[in-house]
């Protein structure tokens, strides 16, 4: 009896075993659903925030390169005296290299649609190109009021009316600085096109999504007005207004003082995810947002491969507990199924992601032969799927990236992983960037690679591009027509240029770090007024004069413009200024001066007649050049310093006065009256 129900006993502890077992699994898949379901979201939410973080740090890098171009252009009297010529003679021939070739500079360089030239009444003069209107109402009215406000302007989007297309506009005034103050000559209006940047900007998206995207918006009154074209709606920029009082719209909840991750419905009334970053120094607001249906449907294929894992678990267990009861052959068949069944879901899941990834995806052999490759490798290469299987990783690579290859193929067996750049080579002989990353894995005791590669050059573009942006901007910088330096708080330098570094004679790790009243020859006096300006005591100073010291101990006498710079709560962070050298203009000034000294000393000394003189020749009386006859003695007078006294010569006397003479002729008698 008792060797009868051994078994039965035996079994009813496995089958309680089994279900205790698969009870604890299933909470456990259930706790780890929702764990997964949190972790999935926050991912996203991690990444739309990055893409909306990056992508208002690169619009306002972009409205900060403008505004650096229009303080330049403000600040520069070099500009000021180049506008005068052209508008003073519009024609000349060595004006069209000054003015209108550093229009044609911003045109080119700065990533401008146009740039305009007006006269200080806001008539358009010139422009590059020279076939750009200048637009309709909205664009004069933003002329109006740079001439009447005389500040830099820089116009939010707008749709103009003459040309029915959106523009943004930079609008600088031109003043020249005069005995009477600054005097506007003119305008520059630098125009930009967002078709050609900030909407592509906008509308990209890191990685593939059929729903995700940005979009900028602002508030105007109780409106949301939506500032691009979007990507589920077509001709809506400038156009598509929502009212504020849509409270689930992402926009109305960064416009209600909310940054940062939200969830609502977007303009669609669809359910989004979405994150909201305020564009700095603007009234834009950026929106990055992906729809919940995409991403809970992504979640959706986790969970159901979460509950076959689940499932294969708790199946996997009853036969374990099986195995016990049929002994040995039973955990043998039971372990080969369970392997086949492992095998067949991961080669299914590896053949699901290598279809249909974007990356391109190889599986490599121990000898580096092609076994297994996606569609988006045939499509990247160029070759037939069967042709890629006869290929090798050393076809894949141009002549000059094969050396490499043995010792990336030994790193990856020291480290079992290695991810690097390199280029592979087309079936036509072109070649692209890659980034590669590659594993290695054991399967039946066999080794294989596995390797991972992405196109990288839309990439690499974008990074030559931004290298060369950044290298324009420093050669403008360095070498502008005047010094320029900026200090800190402190008061000591942390930027200046090469026109600076050549005037004084320094290097630039000479300066940098150096408090800028060291090279001033009133050190101590000019250090106080500097801590006075930095401490908010002190205005800023336009075109004042200082003496600077150069490095080999000559001194150099210079023109400042300062300004201060404000950090985003307000507070002074430091001082911008510019220097021109006057050392040249002094001295003429100085020898101006000496020489009408000189010749008011000389005028005031020297006072004497010259040239022909008519004169009577019987009355003496002398003809001026008006034709009147005067006596002698006031033409000189008038004339000359001279003075006369009058007396009679002794001849006379005789004549006129014979009784008064004496006999004796030799002695002479003169009567003298004043």
């Amino acid at each position: 009896m008792t060797k009868a129900r051994q078994p039965s006993k035996v079994y009813g502890v496995l089958v309680l075993a089994f279900l205790v077992l698969s009870f604890g699994m299933g909470i456990a898949g259930f706790i780890y659903y929702g764990h997964e379901k949190e972790d999935f979201k926050e991912q996203r939410k991690n990444e739309l925030l990055a893409i909306a973080d990056l992508k208002v740090r690169q619009i306002e890098k972009w409205r900060e390169e403008r505004q650096r171009d229009a303080e330049m252009i403000f600040n520069s009297p070099f500009i000021a005296r180049e506008v005068e010529k052209y508008l003073g003679n519009p024609k000349g021939s060595e004006i069209d290299e000054g003015i209108l070739s550093f229009m044609a500079s911003l045109q080119m360089y700065g990533g401008y649609e146009s740039v305009f030239l007006l006269d200080a009444m806001g008539r358009l003069k010139t422009s590059i190109p020279a076939w750009r209107g200048l637009g309709g109402p909205s664009a004069q009215s933003l002329i109006s009021r740079v001439l009447n406000e005389r500040k830099i302007v820089f116009s939010d989007l707008y749709r103009d009316e003459a040309q029915d297309r959106i523009l943004m506009d930079l609008i600088v005034p031109v003043l020249l600085s005069g005995n009477r103050g600054n005097r506007l000559i003119g305008i520059i209006l630098l125009r930009t096109d967002p078709l050609h940047f900030l909407y592509p900007l906008i509308q990209a998206w890191p990685i593939p999504s059929p729903t995700a995207e940005s979009l900028l918006v602002r508030r105007e009154g109780d409106e949301i007005v939506f500032l691009n074209e979007l990507r589920h709606q077509r001709n809506t920029a400038l156009i598509l207004r929502l009212p504020m009082s849509g409270q689930d719209l992402p926009s109305s909840i960064g416009f209600l003082g909310k940054q940062g991750f939200a969830e609502g419905a977007d303009y669609r009334g669809v359910k989004v995810l979405a994150a909201i970053q305020r564009v700095p120094d603007s009234p834009w607001i950026l929106i990055a947002k992906i729809d919940q249906e995409e991403i809970f449907s992504s979640l959706r294929g986790h969970t159901h491969m979460l509950i076959a894992v689940v499932g294969l678990l708790i199946l996997a267990t009853g036969f374990i507990i099986a195995s016990v009861w049929r002994q040995q052959l039973a955990v043998f068949r039971e372990t080969q199924y369970k392997a086949e069944l492992d095998r067949q879901a991961l080669a299914k899941r590896y053949a699901y992601l290598a279809k249909y990834a974007n990356d391109i995806i190889i599986l490599y052999d121990s000898e580096l032969r092609i076994v297994e490759a996606n569609e988006r490798a045939v499509t990247s290469y160029g070759y037939t799927p069967d042709e890629l299987l006869q290929l090798t990783a050393w076809d894949l690579r141009p002549p000059e990236t094969k050396a490499t290859l043995d010792k990336e193929l030994e790193r990856v067996r020291e480290q079992q992983s290695l991810v690097f750049e390199t280029v592979q080579q087309r079936k036509d002989g072109t070649t692209f960037p890659v980034e590669v990353s590659v594993g290695a894995l054991e399967v039946e005791g066999k080794e294989y690679y596995q390797s991972i590669i992405r196109d990288i050059t839309e990439r690499k573009q974008a990074e030559e591009r931004l290298r060369r942006s950044e290298e324009r901007f420093r050669d403008l910088f360095d070498n502008a027509p005047v010094g320029y330096h900026e200090f800190g708080a402190e008061g000591r330098i942390t930027h200046v240029n090469r026109t600076e570094l050549e005037m004084l004679g320094y290097r630039l790790e000479e300066m940098i770090g150096q408090p800028v009243w060291k090279f001033n020859v009133e050190g101590e006096k000019i250090r106080e007024t500097i801590l006075a300006k930095l401490s908010g005591k002190l205005p800023p100073q336009r075109a004042f004069e200082r003496v600077l010291r150069r490095k080999e101990g000559t001194t150099v006498q210079v023109l400042i413009e300062d300004r201060l710079l404000h950090d985003e709560k307000g507070r002074i962070k430091g001082i911008r200024a510019t220097i021109q050298d006057i050392t040249e203009r002094k001295k003429i000034e100085e020898e101006r001066e000496k020489l009408i000294r000189e010749l008011q000393e000389a005028l005031a000394k020297v006072k004497t007649l010259g040239g022909l003189l008519p004169i009577c020749a019987s009355c003496k009386k002398i003809r001026d050049d008006k034709g009147y006859w005067n006596q002698i003695e006031s033409y000189i007078r008038d004339h000359s310093e001279a003075e006369f006294s009058h007396g009679i010569c002794p001849e006379c006397m005789k004549k006129l006065y014979p009784d008064f003479c004496e006999d004796d002729e030799g002695k002479e008698d003169e009567i003298h009256r004043p």
